[in-house]
């Protein structure tokens, strides 16, 4: 009986280690990549259910997560351990059940979490749909149908990083031009700017309009002398700090 418990005991612990850590992750994922980067819901949340209800189970239970666009359009989270009566995050401190039905040490953190992370998002602006850099790619189908080989592309329409052609081109503080995709997935494994080394988070970009609009012109046959121009200025954007 002795030995069930403590093997009871240990797995509790070792659940609610391995939940606090995924937490630590996250908030520091949120912290230095910025909530475009690091996503805008959590991996570790798994996927939700057809209400859009995400059941979290450890050692000592399940509890139950949800989104609430109740604040002026910016996700909120909303928890529950029976679907029926729900709390929001923000409110959590104040109103957690009696002792009988209390979530654990480790679901407190995560339900804290989840407001922290909806503090992080709202302030980055990830959801910000007048935001700049948040334009639609450019449909270069047209271009890329004409073009056989990579040095008919103006250099300065090639990302450094991805190295094809541009279609959410994003500058960086340091300077560098880069596809937003490409640059996203660099900032989630290296959280700094490919060009100085900074410490660099998603929403320290924003959209290179004048590199843009000379790569749409390009693609619809415009402004060749443009390009010759743009190519022999920013052609140190291509081999920035890919090391």
């Amino acid at each position: 009986y002795a030995a069930h418990r403590l093997y009871k005991n240990s797995s509790v612990q070792w659940s609610s280690y391995k939940q606090l850590k995924r937490s630590c992750s996250r908030l520091f994922s949120l912290a230095t990549q910025g909530a475009e980067a690091a996503g805008a819901v959590a991996a570790d949340l798994g996927e939700p259910d057809e209400h859009g209800v995400y059941s979290c189970t450890s050692a000592t239970g399940t509890i139950y997560l949800r989104q609430s666009h109740i604040s002026y359009g910016t996700p909120t989270w909303e928890w529950s351990i029976d679907k029926v009566h729900w709390v929001a995050t923000g409110q959590a401190d104040g109103l957690w059940f009696s002792a009988d039905s209390c979530p654990s040490s480790a679901d407190k953190v995560l339900i804290q979490r989840l407001e922290v992370e909806a503090q992080l998002i709202s302030r980055q602006g990830v959801n910000s749909s007048n935001s700049s850099s948040h334009l639609p790619p450019l449909d270069l189908s047209t271009a890329v149908t004409g073009v056989t080989q990579l040095s008919q592309v103006p250099e300065a329409f090639i990302c450094p990083i991805s190295m094809q052609v541009m279609t959410q081109p994003v500058v960086t503080p340091g300077g560098g031009t880069f596809n937003r995709p490409a640059l996203m997935e660099w900032i989630r494994h290296h959280t700094t700017d490919p060009v100085s080394g900074h410490p660099l988070r998603s929403d320290q970009v924003y959209a290179n309009l004048a590199m843009r609009d000379m790569i749409h012109a390009w693609a619809n046959g415009e402004g060749q002398v443009l390009f010759q121009q743009a190519g022999s200025s920013h052609s140190s954007n291509s081999n920035t700090a890919m090391a």
